[in-house]
């Protein structure tokens, strides 16, 4: 499992033998850091004759992990409670404790599956018993727990026969699960914070001028996953897609069963970056936006958790410069769920004083009139398309641009002159947005190219020292005003102002619910 500062972290097993007795065995954290040194710290030990299963790792949200392992005697009766669990942070380990979960038999690869919720609670599924019929029998569980010590908070046990699987913990430590029968056909539960239990639902649409149909169970097909916006993924012979309840995820670094809401098997964020045009850096640095990656990539900071590592190992990340750096490319990324978005680029100005009224993606080639480059733009506005120049450059205007309201990004950073209330309603993020963000100039000015990404590598490495998004904006706020910025005014670079960024949804938090 990678961690949010970029450190992996495996378990393994040391066990010796005699005579097919297990004399010692040693269960051990293996911590592999972004610059490659690893160390071993012991997790538990027996002298008994006895196993200790390897078993799944989490994020605590504070920096460290939860780790869990199976103990598994080679002989007589299985403890009631073999799943154990203990914090790991700091290069310490915490005191032991019994993950809710009580099978009567146990085999390597049992362990119970883990997801991160939100203020220290996880929650775990697994094989338990239960009396049945007089009988005791295997049942499968979810259980919902705090990291510090292990105490429940609620659990749920399936139908005999049936298995009961974690698709995604949410806002609010809720969970969404679902239960599988022995044909492999799946069936959505939804679970809210105390542990009550409703069925997710899948909207029907009829064909034609039907309307829609009534909601029904999310129920039937195989394999079924949530993706974003409303969309669940499964199979019934073959790959489907339908239309059911939306899920807000946690806010938390590894809440899906996958991993991270991008369900990568990680809880590395995942960061889309769009630099449209050369940035206008301080005097005679003649710095591109073809360069953009390799300053990512030497952006660091020094924290408890990630000393001067920088934000390419820190972060699963992806440039889009000059032509890749499209419309249909950022619509792309900004409708996945993934941690980031930004965008650094020019605004489509409108009357003066009226802010910014679309916005201009990298150069689709080149104009065959005048030979300078061609750039697209795109406004939510109506009106009429045209073409006009500016600044040795083509622009060509497309109005009636599809709002981009029904984005899943978490953080959607945007670097552009003149943004106003126009472009913030074209992202359909507002303050009583939960759980998503947008971060603005904080008022309708010029914003300069480079000023923009510093302040989002300002941010993005912020975010990776543990800070929520509304520190990591006020902190850079305070950064970028350190710094004399310039622009050319007339061939001559002249000293502009540092502006500051404002963080827009969040559920009017300000960002302080928003963290990697």
């Amino acid at each position: 499992m990678v961690n949010t500062d970029g450190t992996a972290y495996l378990e393994y097993e040391v066990r010796n033998t005699l005579n097919d007795v297990i004399t010692s065995d040693t269960l051990y954290l293996m911590q592999i850091n972004p610059d490659n040194p690893s160390s071993s710290t012991i997790l538990s030990s027996t002298t008994q004759n006895e196993a200790l299963y390897p078993g799944s790792i989490i994020p605590d949200g504070q920096g460290g992990v939860l780790a869990t392992w199976t103990i598994s005697p080679s002989s007589g009766p299985v403890p009631q409670y073999p799943c154990q669990a203990a914090d790991f942070n700091a290069g310490v380990v915490g005191v032991p404790y019994n993950l809710p979960f009580s099978p009567t038999t146990i085999s390597l690869g049992q362990s119970p599956t883990l997801v991160l919720g939100e203020n220290g609670v996880a929650f775990a599924a697994g094989s338990s018993s239960a009396i049945i019929g007089g009988t005791n029998t295997a049942v499968s569980q979810v259980a919902s727990f705090n990291l510090a010590g292990g105490s429940v908070n609620w659990t749920y046990q399936a139908t005999a026969g049936y298995t009961l699987s974690i698709i995604e913990a949410t806002a609010g430590n809720g969970l969404v699960a679902k239960t599988t029968d022995q044909s492999g056909n799946d069936s959505v539960l939804n679970f809210n914070s105390s542990g009550g239990q409703s069925q997710v639902k899948r909207r029907l649409v009829g064909s034609g001028a039907k309307q829609m149909a009534q909601p029904q169970d999310l129920s039937g097909l195989s394999n079924i996953d949530y993706y974003s916006n409303g969309w669940w993924l499964g199979s019934n012979g073959s790959a489907v897609a339908v239309v059911g309840d939306l899920i807000q995820s946690a806010m938390s670094s590894y809440s899906h069963s996958k991993g991270n809401k991008s369900k990568q098997s990680t809880a590395a964020p995942v960061i889309a970056n769009f630099e449209t045009v050369d940035p206008v850096f301080n005097p005679n640095q003649n710095q591109t936006a073809a360069a953009f990656q390799s300053r990512y990539n030497k952006t660091s900071i020094s924290t408890k958790n990630a000393q001067n590592v920088s934000l390419g190992l820190l972060t699963q990340a992806s440039f889009n410069v000059d032509a890749t750096a499209s419309f249909t490319n950022y619509v792309n990324q900004i409708f996945k769920p993934i941690s980031a978005v930004s965008f650094i680029g020019h605004s489509l100005q409108g009357p003066a004083g009226a802010g910014a009224v679309g916005v201009c993606f990298g150069q689709q080639g080149i104009d065959p009139q005048t030979g300078w480059p061609l750039y697209p733009c795109y406004s939510p506005l109506s009106g009429n398309n045209y073409t006009f120049e500016y600044n040795n450059g083509v622009y060509d205007v497309t109005y009636g641009a599809p709002s981009l309201g029904g984005s899943q990004a978490k953080i959607v950073f945007w670097a552009a002159c003149e943004l106003s209330t126009t472009m913030q309603n074209f992202m359909g993020i507002t303050n009583s947005t939960a759980g998503r963000a947008l971060i603005f100039p904080a008022s309708v000015t010029d914003i300069d190219l480079d000023m923009g990404e510093y302040e989002w590598l300002q941010i993005l490495a912020n975010l990776e020292s543990g800070q929520n998004l509304k520190q990591a904006v006020a902190n850079a706020n305070a950064a970028t005003a350190k710094i004399t910025w310039y622009t050319p005014v007339n061939g001559v670079n002249t000293p502009v102002p540092a502006q500051a960024w404002q963080v827009i949804g969040d559920s009017g938090n300000g960002g302080a619910g928003i963290h990697f």
